[in-house]
This record gives structure tokens, C-alpha cells and sequence, in this order.
């Protein structure tokens, strides 16, 4: 959570600038919850080697609930990072498609903790909540269009 403190703070004082404000914090957000994803599987790697003790359902269950979302997290950041080189709005267009295969990740995840991990629910839901809103983002954000599409988001400084 200090670190999501740190990068708001961040975030809002270069907000004015091209690449700022919201546009930042999601690629701090989405690079730090990826990255905490990736840390935990790895932490607990011994759990993704063979069923044991979980049982095969259980098992083939944790490996989609962990590695959708994960695989489809670094897909993001690899999308948002071309965002960021190429600056373009084909770019945002790709961005906006990995962020729904990552919504569908988030969401098929959530289905399976129903059932399987009902304890992880809370944190599932959160995690789609924010993916969620990043996808309304990047569809209704008038700092997108004016930086991506138009290019005319140095007009709004003075």
C-alpha cells in the first residue's frame, strides 16, 4: 500500500505533463500489482510443480486462478510500455484490447474462487475492480484522446 502512496503522489505532481497524472499511475498500479502476482507464485513455486496434496481439480484450478491473470498482467505491461515508446493511437488501441483479455483473465479467475478459493475472493474482486476502471479509462479519458489521438494536449498548458 506505501508504494501505491508514493506513486499517487508521484502521479499528481507531473500531471501536466504528456505522460503524467492517471496515465502514470496506471503503469506504477498495474507494474506493482503484476510484479506482487509474479513474487507470489514464485514464493510458492512448489504448489505449481505437481497436485499433491491439492488434488488434481484443485490443483489445474490454482494454476488458471494464478497464471491468467498473471500472464495476461504482463501482457499489459508490455503494451503500455509500447504505449509509452511509441505514443500512438494504435498503441491505445492494443493497450484497451490487452486490458479486456485481462478483465476475462480477472473474471474466469473469480469464477473459479467461487468455488475453489471463496477466501481469495475479496482481493479477486478488487484487482478486476481496478481493471475495470482502467478500461473505462482509457475508453472515456479526454487526456488520451488529446495526447494519443489528436495530439494537441500542449495546447491545455499554459
Amino acid at each position: 500500500m506505501p508504494l501505491i502512496l508514493v506513486l499517487g503522489i508521484a502521479s499528481c505532481s507531473v500531471k501536466r505533463q504528456r505522460i503524467g497524472g492517471w496515465l502514470l499511475f496506471f503503469c506504477g498500479q498495474i507494474s506493482i500489482g503484476t510484479l506482487g502476482a509474479l513474487l507470489m507464485v514464485l514464493s510458492n513455486y512448489h504448489l505449481y510443480l505437481a497436485p499433491g496434496r491439492l488434488g488434481l481439480q484443485r490443483w489445474l484450478a490454482l494454476l488458471v486462478v494464478q497464471c491468467a491473470p498473471l500472464f495476461t498482467g504482463i501482457a499489459t505491461i508490455v503494451a503500455a510500455a509500447f504505449l509509452l515508446v511509441e505514443q500512438t493511437w494504435d498503441a491505445v488501441m492494443r493497450l484497451r484490447y490487452v486490458l479486456i483479455a485481462h478483465a476475462c483473465a480477472a473474471a474466469l479467475a473469480i469464477l473459479i474462487d467461487f468455488k475453489y478459493f471463496p477466501s481469495a475472493l475479496p482481493e479477486r474482486l478488487g484487482a478486476a475492480a481496478m481493471t475495470a476502471v482502467w478500461i473505462a479509462y482509457f475508453y472515456m479519458s479526454l487526456r488520451v484522446q488529446s495526447v494519443f489521438l489528436t495530439r494537441d494536449w500542449d495546447r491545455y498548458q499554459s
